[in-house]
């Protein structure tokens, strides 16, 4: 009977951790969604920082998250902002130019030409050095 025991434990503590992991997860979004439908911008980005938040999606995730509630609510400045703090971050350049990619969309539509040429110019010298690097 013990030896059956440990094992029947081990088996409902990762299925209970499974199934508490999927409801906070459904939880978190819905809120997410919740405070983009009704532009509550400081619950959005308190939420973001959150530390369930933190530990259920990855860096890369909560920053595109970011930029498209900015995006989506034109807030200029906020993506001005955001888009200076990727420059200087560590994501992996795939990462960088998917997430800059809808940034620079985003001011041809409005007319920022000279935001955009930076966001070219910056991942153009950047995804040369990084395929120089890849050469050698």
């Amino acid at each position: 009977m013990t030896n059956y025991l440990v094992p029947l434990l081990f088996f409902i503590c990762i299925f209970a951790s499974f199934i508490y992991k999927k409801v906070i997860t459904k939880k978190y979004l819905s809120l997410l969604i919740e405070y983009k439908f009704y532009k509550k911008e400081e619950e959005y980005m308190e939420l973001l920082s959150s530390l369930p938040i933190k530990l259920y999606f990855s860096s890369k995730t909560i920053m595109v998250l970011k930029i498209k509630y900015y995006l989506d609510t034109n807030q200029y400045d906020q993506i001005k902002e955001i888009t200076e703090q990727l420059r200087k971050s560590n994501f992996k350049m795939k990462d960088l130019v998917s997430i800059l990619l809808s940034v620079y969309v985003y001011y041809l539509d409005f007319g920022h030409k000279n935001d955009a040429l930076e966001i070219y110019n910056f991942l153009i010298c950047h995804i040369d050095e990084e395929s120089n690097q890849e050469l050698y």
